[in-house]
């Protein structure tokens, strides 16, 4: 490329310059498209479809790690967030009490309704009692300029939020692994304690010494995700 211009230099036999200009306009092209692609969707309402997951995931990737949090520390959270809501941010269980990525119980959910609803958010919509949304997959179906507001409503609200009344976020800042990260982020926001007198051997606590005995929920699905978004994201 030319140093000042930014367009391909000219080869001695032609060729690579040629090969340069191809790939130049190529890279422009794409990006233009992917640019108008993404201002129509916001323009008309559109949805993202198939890829919504991943526009989710990179939202939770992005505004963790903006908050301080290490590449494994924030794969511990995105662990916790798939086996909780399988990235639907609306997702609640017929007859749960639960709702959002991380499952939050009646009251948060109620202040995180009241959050959606100060944003400006068509609570006839997204509503905490609305059922729209609620199933797995849902969120496929979301508008994208309204699931980017609910995002960034949720994110901060979640970041706001000690469910189990703990110190999540000094904890979790403490954790040097993804498998860790997601059993602190398990144990002291999620809370899901398996009181089971027979729990699954997959529950047991591994990584975060202090819990060794304790069982929580899925620990090891948890566990399992949360190593797999760090290699994905890192």
């Amino acid at each position: 490329m030319s140093a000042v211009s930014g367009t391909p230099e000219v080869g001695e036999d032609g060729s690579n310059w040629v090969r340069g200009v191809a790939e130049w306009l190529g890279v422009r092209i794409i990006g233009w498209l992917l640019a108008e692609g993404l201002k129509w969707l916001e323009e008309t309402g559109g949805t993202l479809g198939h890829n919504t997951n991943s526009f989710i995931q990179r939202a939770v990737w992005n505004y963790f790690t903006g908050k301080g949090f290490s590449a494994e520390q924030v794969a511990g959270i995105m662990g916790n967030a798939r086996q909780e809501s399988s990235w639907n941010p609306l997702r609640r269980s017929s007859g749960s009490q639960f709702w959002g990525l991380f499952q939050l119980n009646s009251t948060l959910s109620q202040n995180l309704h009241n959050a959606y609803r100060d944003a400006g958010l068509d609570m006839t919509k997204y509503g905490y009692s609305v059922s729209t949304y609620w199933g797995v997959g849902a969120q496929n179906n979301i508008p994208i300029n309204d699931l980017a507001k609910i995002l960034s409503v949720q994110l901060d609200f979640v970041y706001g939020c000690r469910p189990t009344g703990s110190d999540w976020i000094t904890r979790l800042l403490a954790a040097t692994s993804a498998e860790e990260a997601a059993e602190i982020f398990l144990i002291f926001f999620e809370g899901a304690i398996n009181n089971s007198n027979n729990p699954r051997a997959g529950d047991k606590i591994l990584f975060y010494q202090p819990n060794t005995v304790r069982h929580y929920q899925e620990a090891d699905k948890r566990r399992t995700a949360a190593k797999e978004y760090y290699n994905q994201f890192k």
